[in-house]
């Protein structure tokens, strides 16, 4: 099952216990306002790695390939100059970066979640592609330092759109579910960017994932957002929205505590959850018999 899940941030090696480490990140607010995200217990810089592991986080197994550690959280803080300096963020990217047993956040639910319960929209509305009324709804949760996520955008994606999406059989609906503070951050730029700007920045940000998840990626994140129309000034003043990274983790915590959520990229079609990346092939088995009926 090819899954990311949360990542080490900080400074060598991980600890013995590997707790989960609950993150209160002021990083891109003015006020040092906190926002809960959980982070394992690492320290240290670690060189990136090319991929995360497709099995697995440790711990109490649910599912076939899916693993739960037991974890407490403890608190953090993270100052904006910390961000901006790219050292509380060297090891993002889940995918990306080298650890072992990840925390999760939310046991998996036994039982699908309602219709109307999964199609609430969060306090900033939905992104979405394709007709309201299309036979197939498909959401994505997903987080832009995922490794397999970029992988399902650069192969799958294209396809889905322009056979199912642009065709009206599918309705896409991204949503944000970023696993470190700088996922939460490529996400803000996406929704800061405008004028239809959110998915076309979306498929950048992943087809340029390695060049941006960094020890330090202040400098080649903002050289992409100038790319979607972005000045220094509306790039400081995105990530320092602090409206806007709590509807974000709105979205992330609610996928988590009532959708049991906990890894990305994770979908729903039609309501049935699938974990892990998906082959076009695999999507196309599940969305076709929507078509005959």
């Amino acid at each position: 099952m090819a899954l990311c899940g949360r990542r080490s941030h900080g400074l060598a090696g991980p600890s013995s216990d590997r707790d989960g480490l609950l993150l209160h990140n002021a990083a891109f607010s003015k006020k040092g306002a906190s926002i809960p995200l959980f982070l394992p217990r690492f320290q240290g810089i670690v060189p990136p790695t090319s991929s995360c592991p497709t099995v697995g986080f440790g711990g109490a197994t649910d599912q076939v390939g899916a693993h739960k550690p037991k974890t407490r959280g403890i608190p953090l803080s993270i100052t904006r100059r910390a961000f901006c300096e790219g050292t509380a963020l060297a090891l993002v990217g889940a995918g990306l970066v080298a650890g072992a047993g990840l925390p999760v956040i939310a046991p998996a639910l036994a039982q699908a979640p309602s219709t109307e319960e999964l199609m609430t929209p969060g306090p900033l509305g939905e992104e979405a592609e394709g007709k309201a009324d299309a036979p197939v709804t498909l959401i994505e949760y997903a987080s832009m330092t995922c490794s397999h996520c970029a992988n399902f955008h650069k192969t799958v994606y294209p396809t889905l759109k322009s056979k199912y999406i642009d065709t009206g059989k599918v309705r896409y609906i991204m949503r944000e579910f970023p696993l470190d503070p700088l996922a939460a951050a490529g996400f803000m730029l996406a929704r800061c960017a405008g004028d239809n700007k959110y998915f076309p920045l979306i498929g950048t940000l992943f087809e340029q994932q390695r060049d941006w998840v960094v020890q330090k990626p202040l400098e080649p994140l903002l050289a992409i957002a100038k790319q979607a129309g972005f000045t220094q000034k509306s790039f400081e003043e995105c990530l320092a929205n602090q409206k806007m990274l709590e509807g974000i983790e709105w979205v992330r915590q609610r996928g988590a505590e009532k959708f049991g959520v906990n890894a990305t990229p994770t979908f729903f079609i039609n309501g049935k959850i699938q974990r892990g990346e998906l082959t076009l092939e695999a999507l196309e088995k599940e969305i076709t018999p929507y078509f005959k009926s």
